[in-house]
């Protein structure tokens, strides 16, 4: 029994034994807590917030608030290893980690750097707000290491330009930035930082081109603006005159403020409020050992060469100006964006055979020798972008008034309010139809008081999508299109053709010249065509370009001597007087089969602007009775000819829920009515073939609930 309780005893000994050992140190003295005390000691400089002591758990952190005086920043610490939180702050949180005995720390502190900055501006001008994380230090000092933000915020008239390093505008000074507002703005170094500010009323009515540098190349367009809705910005034969280097980089065009993208010579909107500025869009060649060039300028890819996304073909290789792409010089190569440089006058067929990936190219207007078939097989090319080498060439009257009823159009369709009314068809719609009449019969039956009519009539001989294509970017739901083909296959739609690109059917170009003359004056217009959609564009480009090669060139300013004046013509509105004689001037063949290109305009023309909400109408030209006599015996005949034309347009349109406008026979009218050429209604009966068209357009929309 009692060598049991020994056991015992020995036991609980033992027992005793190890729970004294677990609550010693290595030193083997007894600890009372298993708690830590860390202590962060107040010093010069900074004091810290609330208990200075904090106890810790073994290999655990702890953390100290910290106030320091203003200028003072903390390098480290004295004593264990410590974290200094990278907030930029006068109040630090200070962290102690990895806690393993009883320490007591210290920080260091050292005094921040200054720098005096001044911002110059004239408060007569304009104002510069600035604000700092840390704050001055005192009048125009400022913490080295402080972040801080300025802005510029010129007063009514005036215009903020740019940031200096010194007073800019008196030569002084050197470019900082353009910007207004500089967030995080680091100014080390800059002492004098200048707010440059420049009177609007000076440059209300100019364009303002930033280049490299802090350069700002400054065009008058006030002269254009007194003819014209926009302006064309500078060729790139204009920028080489201001020294601007388009040898070194590829010039792609211009990029507003707010990412809208201009070419260089087509049209921009400018403000008379504040200032019109476009940025340069410059594009880095790719490497030159990626080309292959022979003596005569003629260039290729090198087989197995790098596939890129962009390609930007450089104008000079090994010393040679790239003056022809040659064939298969691209074949199958992978790229989606293609650059051509504005040395190169030839592109040879198959030059990008089999491009599937090209979807846009850019090139400059002095390409002489294209064709379509140097796109073969690129099914997926769809945007050309135009830029302007030189200025227009073959300007006429007619072709700058349908360029600025576009450049009208465009600036209305960024108004939500107001209907637009366009017209769009042949020369019988561009002497035809009154923008005056229609504006005012529109206005008085609709009672809409805000009904802009636009008269885009141009020429019969070429494909209507084109023109479409252009003008449905700039329609609005609840807007009206009034599409009056004239007899001609090409007038409904477009002849059509095996595509080069697609090798399916496509839109032929019967007479491309015309296209081409309306879209000289603001190139951009192209690019709303569907490339791929068009079995001959480019050869068609090349004809008008070879056609223009020998003729003078315009300047923008001078082009404005072809126009009459816009008070007088408004809206692309042609006039003639009537002839005053029953007789016949047109001595064309009348074409009573066009139902396929009918089917054609059904498909893509209309439906598309149906689909955008747009109220869409068909009606007939006006056709010259003593003409249409010459097919017939009698005017029963006729009539009944036409009548059953009428039946089988309708019958076309009619699945489509397309309303056609009277029947032809309703404007086949004497020939006294119309003027010395053509189907062109002479003044003032074209009031009352408008006013006949609208009222039949009118009665439509009440029928069907739309007014």
């Amino acid at each position: 029994m009692r060598r049991k309780i020994f056991v015992v005893i020995c036991a609980a000994l033992l027992l005793v034994c190890v729970m004294l050992l677990a609550a010693c140190d290595k030193n083997g003295k007894i600890e009372a807590d298993k708690r830590i005390t860390v202590t962060l000691l107040d010093g010069e400089h900074y004091s810290v917030v609330g208990d200075n002591k904090r106890n810790v758990e073994r290999g655990e952190s702890v953390t100290f608030d910290v106030t320091l005086e203003r200028g003072y920043k903390i390098i480290g610490a004295y004593g264990d290893k410590c974290e200094i939180s990278d907030e930029l702050s006068f109040n630090q949180t200070i962290t102690f980690y990895d806690i393993k005995y009883k320490s007591t720390a210290r920080l260091e502190t050292v005094e921040m750097e200054t720098l005096r900055f001044k911002t110059h501006n004239d408060e007569q001008i304009g104002d510069v707000i600035l604000s700092s994380v840390l704050g001055q230090a005192e009048e125009n000092l400022y913490y080295a290491e402080d972040i801080l933000s300025v802005m510029a915020q010129p007063n009514d008239g005036y215009r903020f330009w740019c940031w200096s390093k010194g007073n800019f505008l008196n030569d002084g000074g050197e470019f900082y930035d353009y910007s207004d507002t500089l967030e995080n703005f680091d100014f080390g170094g800059i002492s004098d930082l200048y707010a440059n500010f420049k009177n609007l009323a000076d440059t209300g009515n100019s364009i303002f081109y930033r280049m490299d540098g802090g350069r700002e190349i400054e065009q008058d367009v006030t002269q254009l603006l007194e003819h014209h809705p926009r302006a064309n910005t500078y060729t790139a034969v204009d920028m080489r005159g201001f020294g601007i280097d388009c040898d070194g980089r590829y010039l792609a065009g211009w990029e507003t403020e707010n990412g809208e993208y201009i070419g260089l010579g087509s049209r921009v909107t400018v403000s008379s409020e504040t200032a019109t500025i476009l940025l340069p869009i410059w594009k880095d060649y790719a490497d030159e050992i990626l080309f292959d060039m022979d003596g005569d300028g003629k260039l290729s890819l090198k087989r197995g060469a790098i596939e890129l996304e962009e390609l930007v073909i450089p104008r000079e290789v090994r010393g040679i100006e790239v003056t022809t792409i040659g064939e298969n010089a691209f074949a199958e190569y992978a790229a989606s964006v293609y650059y051509i440089p504005d040395s190169v006058t030839t592109v040879e067929n198959n030059a990008f055979r089999g491009c599937e990936n090209l979807a846009e190219l850019y090139m400059s207007d002095n390409v002489m020798n294209i064709s379509d078939a140097a796109f073969s097989g690129c099914k997926n090319f769809t945007t050309l972008h135009l830029n302007a080498y030189m200025k227009p060439r073959r300007a006429t009257d007619q072709a700058i008034l349908k360029t600025d009823a576009y450049d009208r159009l465009a600036l209305n369709a960024e108004k939500s309010d107001g209907t637009n009314l366009v017209v769009l068809g042949g020369s019988s719609v561009n002497y035809g139809y009154s923008v005056s009449a229609a504006e005012s019969f529109c206005r008085e039956q609709l009672g809409d008081d805000d009904i802009t009519a636009y008269n885009l009539g141009f020429n019969a001989t070429y494909a209507e999508m084109a023109q479409f294509e252009v003008l449905i970017e700039y329609l609005k739901p609840g807007d009206i299109f009034l599409h009056a083909p004239e007899q001609f296959h090409s007038a409904w739609y477009g002849n059509t053709m095996q595509s080069p690109l697609t090798s399916s059917t496509s839109v032929a170009l019967t007479d491309g010249y015309y296209l081409f003359r309306f879209t000289e004056g603001n190139w951009q217009f192209l690019s709303s065509l569907t490339v791929n959609k068009y079995g001959n564009l480019f050869s068609m480009f090349s004809s008008f370009n070879s056609d223009r090669a020998n003729s003078a060139e315009y300047s923008y300013s001078d082009y404005i001597d072809l126009t009459p004046v816009p008070e007088l013509l408004p809206i692309g509105e042609v006039s003639k007087p009537e002839c005053g004689e029953d007789k016949y001037f047109y001595s064309g063949n009348i074409d009573f089969n066009v139902y396929d290109s009918v089917e054609f305009a059904k498909n893509d023309i209309y439906s598309f602007a149906i689909a955008k909400g747009v109220n869409t109408f068909v009606a007939f030209p006006p056709m010259n009775r003593q003409k249409l006599m010459l097919m017939f015996d009698s005017e029963e005949q006729l009539k009944e000819a036409v009548d059953k034309y009428s039946a089988r347009v309708k019958e076309i349109l009619s699945d489509a829920s397309l309303s056609v406008l009277l029947t032809q026979y309703d404007t086949v009218y004497d020939g006294r009515h119309f003027s010395d050429n053509d189907y062109h209604l002479g003044s003032p009966f074209k009031n009352t073939h408008t006013e006949s068209v609208l009222a039949a357009l009118v009665g439509v929309m009440k029928s069907e609930g739309k007014i």
